[in-house]
């Protein structure tokens, strides 16, 4: 039986391949990314089987555009947050544990919530 899967993060390496073998299985797949063009060749190869939202989620609104994403796809059955960040460092730099913070903690709690 079809799911409705959202992938958070589904523009490149493991969510584009992802959201690519979830929808050759007949799924209806969401598939999120803030790289507008990449979420338009994954929708124009599945045109039936992909919905897109293009946002960041270090933004403020990733709320709304799950919730859009889960009406377009008529309800939810797996959530996967493939989003993330990292950039090691061997002393705390702010900035760059900001964004890590921003994109691994405050996104995934804002759009799993």
């Amino acid at each position: 039986m079809p799911q409705k899967i959202i992938i958070v993060g589904a523009t490149s390496g493991l969510g584009k391949e992802m959201a690519i073998r979830y929808a050759e299985k007949g799924n209806s797949v969401g598939s999120t990314g803030r790289r507008e063009n990449l979420l338009n060749d994954l929708k124009e190869k599945y045109p039936q089987q992909i919905f897109t939202s293009c946002f960041d989620v270090m933004g403020n609104e990733n709320r709304q555009k799950i919730q859009q994403l889960i009406y377009k796809l008529g309800g939810l059955d797996l959530l996967i947050y493939n989003s993330g960040y990292g950039n090691p460092t061997k002393e705390l730099n702010f900035e760059i544990e900001d964004i890590t913070t921003k994109t691994n903690v405050n996104g995934f709690v804002e759009i799993v919530s």
